[in-house]
């Protein structure tokens, strides 16, 4: 857990030549604890990049020491990578900044934050999400009529997904209304509401 980027890297290349093809056949997954004391790990499937382990274990690392998340993974394979966050004590507003800081702002991952127990939202944000991207998507939640328990971003910065709880069962219809106009949603920018 207290592995240097290059000692990361020779202990994945060694788990390379010692496997071989021996395995080819079958499915395969790795986890690389990166912290002592927390659930932090990097996940792959059958592809072992040593640089690739090595880089996500520093951007977990430094994201875990900016932010408190009892757990925190982050999985990658040929088609896709996803950061998962857990048990989050702080505003997805620093993790997201966190997030930047460890992978970089042009990261290309989907970051799932979830807070279980707070009033704030879980988060699905397709990274890069730019830090005015966010600051829209900040106003946009505050203003709405409704209370929000699940936010999904899209890859243009934009909210597409929302689980939605309505307050008054009267104003039901224009506060639905309400969140589809704040969020700019249409034919031209789809928004699965739940």
């Amino acid at each position: 857990p207290d592995a240097s980027a290059q000692q990361i890297e020779d202990v994945v290349s060694r788990i390379n030549a010692v496997r071989g093809d021996a395995f080819a056949k079958f499915d395969q997954t790795a986890e690389f604890a990166v912290t002592p004391t927390r659930t932090i790990v990097v996940k792959r499937g059958a592809d072992l990049d040593p640089p690739g382990i090595a880089a996500d274990a520093q951007g977990l690392r430094k994201l875990t020491a900016a932010v408190d998340a009892g757990e925190a993974s982050v999985f990658r394979n040929k088609s896709t990578a996803t950061l998962d966050i857990r048990k989050v004590s702080g505003p997805a507003d620093d993790v997201f900044a966190a997030v930047r800081s460890g992978f970089g702002d042009n990261a290309r991952l989907d970051v799932d934050l979830l807070s279980p127990g707070s009033d704030r939202p879980a988060w699905r944000a397709a990274f890069p999400f730019a830090v005015a991207d966010q600051q829209r998507v900040d106003q946009q939640l505050a203003a709405m009529p409704v209370d929000v328990f699940n936010v999904a971003v899209g890859s243009r910065g934009t909210i597409d997904g929302l689980g939605v709880r309505v307050r008054n069962r009267d104003t039901a219809y224009q506060d639905l209304v309400a969140v589809i106009t704040t969020t700019g949603a249409g034919s031209a920018h789809a928004l699965d509401l739940s």
